[in-house]
């Protein structure tokens, strides 16, 4: 079976993670940077579309206000559920990604804080974002970041160059965004 965190890859290097929403239908959700350099990259090299385990990748929403995007893909793999309820700081996290367009680093960490606003270098605005402590690096962005019991609480989407702290978009942020595209619990 398809593992529900995944590579993002533009001519077989991976420059971002996504993460399993809704098996049946193929969705993969992603921070919404990754979506508009997917189309930067395709429009730059003259249509080469970006793939997920090999298949073709079509962006069907992006939403810059929270650095959120669903992706589609004809691969399907178990998806993620979103957590009843946000995090707490000083909760215990996980996040999944291709930091450094490796295979599935899992690092650990703790929600440092919740709801801060934050501009987004990308969009010049503010994006209301949890400040993690946890190692990120360049592939991590649209990450999963899952509680203890392995549910969805955020989507990571970037990190400071001179702090060991990380963003993510909320759990709120994340349901009010993409709460149409998951799969059902």
């Amino acid at each position: 079976a398809l593992h529900p965190v995944q590579g993002l890859q533009f001519q077989g290097q991976t420059y971002c993670t996504v993460f399993s929403i809704n098996e049946a239908q193929g969705y993969w959700a992603t921070a919404a940077h990754c979506a508009l350099a997917t189309r930067e990259m395709e429009r730059e090299e003259g249509g080469s579309p970006s793939t997920i385990d090999g298949k073709l990748v079509t962006i069907l929403y992006v939403d810059m206000f929270t650095d959120l995007a669903v992706l589609h893909a004809d691969a399907h793999a178990d998806a993620f559920t979103l957590a009843k309820a946000g995090p707490q700081a000083g909760d215990s996290i996980t996040i999944i990604g291709y930091a450094y367009g490796l295979d599935r680093i899992i690092t650990g960490g703790m929600v440092g804080a919740l709801n801060i606003p934050i501009l987004h270098p990308t969009f010049g605005a503010t994006v209301i974002s949890d400040i993690l402590d946890i190692t990120v690096a360049g592939g991590n962005s649209g990450s999963p970041v899952l509680n203890k019991q392995g549910k969805l609480i955020g989507v990571l989407w970037g990190g400071f160059r001179a702090s060991p702290h990380a963003l993510s978009v909320p759990l709120d942020s994340v349901r009010t965004s993409l709460g149409r595209y998951f799969g059902k619990d």
